[in-house]
C-alpha cells in the first residue's frame, strides 16, 4: 500500500506500509526505511525521523507516529500521521492527516496544519 501527498513545501512524498515497518519514498524516489542512525544519499540526509534537503534550510519529520494500527483486510481503517516543518527563522507549523482505507485503497481523510 503507498500513499503519497504533497507537502506544503512542494514536494511529492509517498510512504509504503509493509506489516508494521514504514517506508519513506522521498521525491528522488530513493527509498529510506526506519533505520537508527544516519543516512546519506542523493542529497537527503536522513536521522532519526528527519531528513533535509541539501542546499535549503528546512527539515520536517516525515511522520512522527501512527496512532492507529494499519489492518490488512476489506475493512475501512484509519492511519493518523504527524508531519513537522520547522523553517529557518524559527516559525513551526504541524500538519495533522488522516488517511482512511476503502477497498484496498489510501484516501485523504482529513488535514489540519497549525503554525506558531
Amino acid at each position: 500500500m503507498q500513499t503519497c501527498y504533497d507537502d506544503m513545501l512542494g514536494n511529492r512524498l509517498c510512504t509504503t506500509l509493509e506489516g508494521r515497518a514504514l517506508q519513506v519514498v522521498l521525491p528522488n524516489g530513493r527509498q529510506l526505511n526506519r533505520d537508527r542512525g544516519t543516512h546519506t544519499s542523493e542529497g537527503y540526509t536522513w536521522d532519526g525521523l528527519y531528513y533535509r534537503e541539501a542546499g535549503t534550510h528546512h527539515s520536517f519529520t516525515v511522520y512522527e507516529q501512527y496512532t492507529s494500527p494499519w489492518e490488512w483486510d476489506d475493512q475501512v481503517t484509519r492511519v493518523d500521521a504527524t508531519t513537522t516543518l520547522s523553517f529557518e527563522n524559527g516559525d513551526v507549523c504541524v500538519i495533522s492527516q488522516t488517511f482512511v482505507q476503502v477497498d484496498g485503497q489510501a484516501r485523504n481523510g482529513s488535514s489540519e496544519v497549525v503554525c506558531n
